[in-house]
């Protein structure tokens, strides 16, 4: 719960937090010592670098793929993520507790960083460090915040309850939920904030000034801001190329545990090296042993010419195991299987987005142009042109590529609940083709409550103002 979950900084310094009740400018009443963690910006520093650590990608591309459709139960399972695949969710679900507490920790590391940077002068020559931590800190703040409406608002209208907005180190108080409308502006309050301190950074393994532009692309199509969308979208596609077949292969087969052998599309990688969590044991134990698969209905998609089918499945071992469908976007590294990077933002999400976009302001011709582009690149040669009747084939039809080019990183879920008004549908498992857990029916309607992850259990008992989703 937020008013008692506490963490210790990678300095050392112990913090509880949460956020007003509304209002973003009110001191806290029990505000910690930032002092006694942070004194010199090499300090900020190192914060910033255990903030960067402590924001979890993995969590929220966990529950998607379990919770969703891509997944079905592996040869290994030994009960692990079965009341994932059999479409449990209650608000004392650990799977639950585990993105809203861990998102609300990174966004405290955040905020004590941001305090204490008030009380250290930077010398001349650390005016630059300085700022790139700010910068940093207000684009996961602003990140870790959307990633939590995405999942626990119930829809996205601009009144409608979504999370509180924490902007301050308190260990007291109990915080109500903030509107849609009001994260928003909050999320683009930071975001703003954080231009100018980010500007001229180059590394894609921390902030730049084009991630800044694809969290505000990415919002705005959740929000329905389609001008903005638009906007955001094609100011990225103009700057990264889609990868080629050789250059996708190698994005996510890491040649070198140090980093991807091509970042051509990569707007944002998060780094996973041998101390880390590999990411690939989201579905598998070590080098064998998968307890999930990718779902039949999901392996059904993906032609044999397209590059993203040796991607989302991991071909390498089909031969030895021709009976199981292993997800493959986590394979490995050589001498570290289940070791790559997280790729936070690519460009061809933003051509996904410019595609619903151009179809919901009824470009339908735009549209399939749109889908097009990515499906010659990934199939390495010129595809069909897709043909539109109505928003509701396109749509469909957008999320069957959305499904295929973002496999397993965290989008299913948040897709199929954000669209359910069009197609009518939410989660559609195959029973006929093994892709149910033990539980008939494997569906879930638009209608109920599922579509909307619950508020966890201990946030309900600790915090007097905090209110449920509808339906739990």
């Amino acid at each position: 719960m937020m008013k008692k979950i506490s963490l210790i900084l990678s300095l050392g310094a112990l913090l509880a937090f949460t956020a007003c009740d509304n209002a973003r400018d009110i001191d806290p009443v029990d505000r910690l010592d930032e002092e006694l963690a942070f004194q010199s910006v090499s300090d900020l520093l190192q914060g910033v670098d255990g903030m960067l650590d402590e924001y979890d990608p993995e969590d929220v591309i966990t529950f998607s793929s379990r919770f969703s459709d891509d997944c079905r139960i592996g040869v290994d399972n030994g009960g692990q993520a079965v009341l994932d695949i059999n479409l449990q969710l209650d608000p004392g679900r650990g799977i639950v507790a585990n993105i809203w507490n861990g998102r609300y920790r990174t966004i405290g590391r955040a905020n004590l960083i941001i305090a204490a940077a008030e009380n250290i002068v930077p010398a001349a020559n650390e005016v630059d460090d300085y700022n790139f931590a700010l910068g940093q800190c207000y684009v996961i703040r602003a990140l870790s915040h959307l990633d939590l409406m995405a999942l626990f608002a119930p829809d996205f209208q601009a009144g409608s309850l979504a999370v509180p907005y924490v902007t301050v180190v308190d260990a007291a108080g109990e915080p109500a939920r903030n509107t849609v409308a009001e994260v928003v502006q909050f999320i683009n309050d930071d975001l703003a904030a954080a231009g100018p301190l980010v500007a001229g950074n180059t590394d894609i393994t921390r902030v730049t000034s084009d991630v800044i532009t694809a969290i505000r692309s990415r919002m705005a199509l959740y929000t329905g801001d389609l001008a903005g969308a638009n906007t955001f979208s094609t100011q990225l596609i103009n700057a990264y190329p889609l990868a080629d077949q050789l250059q996708y292969f190698d994005m996510f087969r890491d040649s070198d545990p140090t980093g991807p052998a091509d970042d051509v599309e990569v707007i944002w990688r998060f780094r996973r090296v041998q101390t880390d969590f590999f990411p690939g044991g989201m579905f598998s134990f070590g080098a064998r042993g998968p307890f999930l698969e990718v779902s039949q209905e999901l392996f059904n998609t993906l032609d044999a010419d397209d590059i993203r089918q040796i991607i989302v499945v991991d071909q390498e071992s089909a031969s030895d195991f021709p009976d199981e469908l292993r997800v493959g976007k986590y394979f490995g590294v050589p001498g570290f299987p289940l070791l790559n990077d997280i790729k936070a933002f690519r460009v061809s999400e933003q051509y996904l987005i410019r595609a619903e976009v151009q179809a919901r302001n009824s470009d339908l011709p735009g549209a399939a142009a749109t889908i097009k582009q990515i499906r010659d690149a990934r199939y390495g040669s010129a595809q069909p042109l897709p043909s539109y009747a109505n928003l509701q084939e396109a749509i469909e039809d957008i999320l069957l590529e959305r499904r295929k080019e973002l496999a397993y990183e965290g989008h299913r879920y948040i897709d199929l609940r954000r669209t359910t008004d069009i197609t009518g549908e939410f989660i559609t498992r195959e029973e006929a083709l093994g892709d149910c857990g033990g539980v008939t029916p494997c569906s879930v309607p638009p209608s109920d409550p599922r579509t909307t992850v619950p508020i966890p259990v201990a946030e309900i008992a600790g915090n007097s103002n905090m209110v449920q989703n509808p339906g739990y």
